[in-house]
């Protein structure tokens, strides 16, 4: 995998998504492994924001495509990663680009009581040309 900062596209602004963690739930959902929470397209680069309304931090990781966080002024951190914590009522940003592997993996909080209570997600990445 390339791993030089990623740019948004060429088109324009990445693709943003929204996702807010509360007590026991994301996006006001518990995790159903048959429903798919957020599609996105092989090769695709999208912005990412985590938001915390709740009261305690979050550990928030993506399977099998890893990110680099954004700062302030919108560029990504040189480091590459597949967590980041976002503190109670903070919000932090990531620029993630979907490679290497189609098909459903998961988000979620990576503190093992709030994932086992549903804070998590399915998604799936489809590659449109075939």
């Amino acid at each position: 995998m390339d791993r030089r900062p990623l740019r948004q596209s060429k088109r324009g602004q990445a693709t943003h998504c929204a996702f807010t963690f509360s007590t026991g739930v994301l996006s006001g959902r518990t995790f159903d492994l048959r429903r798919v929470d957020t599609r996105v397209v092989l090769n695709a680069v999208e912005d990412w924001e985590f938001i915390n309304t709740g009261s305690m931090d979050h550990l928030v990781h993506i399977h099998t495509n890893p990110f680099q966080i954004l700062g302030a002024d919108g560029q990504p951190e040189a480091a590459w990663r597949d967590s980041v914590l976002v503190g109670r009522g903070d919000r932090r940003r990531i620029r993630v680009r979907f490679a290497d592997f189609t098909g459903k993996t998961v988000y979620h909080c990576h503190i093992l009581d709030h994932e086992d209570r549903g804070m998590m997600g399915v998604l799936e990445i489809t590659d449109p040309t075939g």
